[in-house]
């Protein structure tokens, strides 16, 4: 039984895997160049939208995440005040 899986099985095993690897790269090929026609179509578009805001320092990262937990508690204070 041993032999019959190691010599019939696992190469059949081996090439199933090796078509799922191949499937998996022309998937990912396919969403690219979906992507990079997106990009060329739509570029007008993209260039117009304003540039995304970061906070990049440590204050700014702070005060939102103290505004987001005020959000938060306020939010869990109506669900808990209209839960009774």
């Amino acid at each position: 039984m041993h032999d019959f899986i190691k010599n019939e099985i696992d190469p059949v095993l081996h090439e199933i895997e090796i078509e799922l690897q191949q499937d998996r790269e022309l998937l990912n090929a396919y969403k690219e160049a979906q992507r990079a026609e997106n990009l060329i179509k739509h570029r007008e578009e993209i260039r117009s939208r304003p540039r995304a805001e970061w906070h990049s320092n440590k204050k700014d990262k702070l005060q939102l995440k103290r505004d987001s937990f005020k959000d938060l508690q306020n939010i869990k204070q109506k669900f808990d005040t209209h839960k009774h």
